[in-house]
């Protein structure tokens, strides 16, 4: 595999602090998740990242990886390319509180906006 960067780096819900940079690391990404969703597509991916030798090759496979990445629900994108990419938004969490005098109840939510 190419030591290759991707650039821009790709954000994931799964690690929104810790953006993929490299086909390197967006191998580990396709291992762990194909280790308890294995399918067809991630193990195609998987080698089309493992033997990417060319620029070419590694810039086709960091587009692969973004795009099965968003296929799979795991991209997480900024709103600000939401417009430029033309993307839907990821899923945001939202902290919801109801209060009734004497009792609170705070819940997290999933809200697609």
């Amino acid at each position: 595999m190419a030591e290759r960067a991707i650039h821009p780096p790709i954000h994931l819900v799964i690690h929104p602090d810790e953006p993929v940079r490299s086909l390197e690391a967006a191998a580990k990404v396709v291992r762990r998740h194909a280790a308890s969703h294995s399918d067809r597509k991630a193990e195609d991916l998987l080698h089309r990242i493992e033997t990417a030798s060319t620029t070419a090759q590694a810039e086709a496979a960091g587009k692969a990886f973004r795009d099965w990445a968003e296929a799979e629900g795991l991209l997480l994108v900024p709103p600000e390319d939401h417009q430029r990419h033309g993307l839907r938004r990821s899923p945001q969490p939202a902290l919801l509180a109801l209060e009734d005098g004497r009792n609170r109840l705070d819940f997290t939510a999933s809200i697609d906006r």
